[in-house]
């Protein structure tokens, strides 16, 4: 991963443009598109910006988040190079391709933010470590048959799309909207097949909501949508719930928690 990347950009017309992340950190070439793409849409009420050469963007969540603080609605995802297959398959064919969107309302915030299979690496990773047995479904072992073993799937790589040919379908989409249209890295390919040691891409979609009405307007009817849910069903768990209570009681305490391991390993950061 190149730490001081050069961004360039690759094309560009209206509220579209495209650029080439240098292999630089995941974080920074997602931070930099959900930016743009806030300027784009600034200026043509949408703004489309993609990014190719790139590495992990770690969730959609932060790039969403910072754009709805700002007033703004963006949906982000990021092209994985695997951990995806089908059922019956043995091989890996594709990457789970994560994506997210936030809108905050007067009480709360939608926050959605997930891959199109059932668990990413890192959260089967932890079932692993605890032990814990996953439904058949989620993933496959070695031999392409369902297990409830999570270290098994995670030896395979053959993780299950959410809803079978519906997650692998919207897994797709993202692949067009992010490598395709920054012409990265597509399915396995590698520096070899492309040129590009980064194997990700990554794609903003950010739309200017005052352009179409008052910020108050947006936010009282996204209020409304939530009161209608919750009076159809008062035990509904709405999407970002989990996290809002998960910071507020950081903030409460004024600090968050680091393992030890984790500290660990960013000491022998050289």
């Amino acid at each position: 991963i190149n730490k001081n990347p050069k961004i360039a950009k690759l094309s560009g017309f209206g509220g579209m443009e495209c650029y080439d992340g240098d292999n630089g950190l995941g974080e920074i070439c997602s931070y930099f598109i959900t930016e743009r793409s806030i300027q784009l849409s600034e200026l043509h009420g949408i703004g489309f910006c993609s990014i190719r050469n790139s590495n992990h963007f770690l969730s959609a969540a932060p790039y969403a988040e910072i754009a709805d603080e700002k007033g703004f609605f963006t949906i982000i995802m990021s092209k994985a190079p695997s951990g995806l297959s089908l059922p019956g398959a043995d091989k890996v064919l594709m990457g789970n391709n994560p994506f997210g969107y936030a809108a905050g309302y007067e009480n709360g915030k939608l926050l959605f933010d997930i891959c199109c299979a059932y668990s990413s690496y890192g959260k089967m990773g932890q079932k692993a470590e605890r032990g814990e047995n996953v439904p058949a479904y989620w993933g496959n072992d070695l031999h392409g048959d369902p297990t409830t073993y999570p270290d098994k799937i995670v030896e395979s790589g053959l993780f299950m799309p959410i809803g079978q040919h519906k997650g692998f379908g919207i897994a797709l989409l993202i692949e067009i909207l992010t490598s395709v249209f920054s012409d990265g890295a597509i399915l396995h390919q590698d520096a070899e097949k492309t040129g590009l040691k980064g194997r990700y891409s990554q794609t903003a979609i950010t739309i200017d909501i005052s352009k179409t009405m008052d910020q108050s307007v947006f936010k009282n009817k996204l209020q409304q949508m939530m009161d209608i849910l919750r009076e159809l069903y008062p035990d509904i768990s709405i999407p970002g719930e989990r996290s809002l209570k998960k910071q507020m009681n950081i903030r409460q305490r004024g600090y968050f928690e680091i393992k030890d391991e984790i500290l660990e390993r960013i000491h022998k950061i050289p």
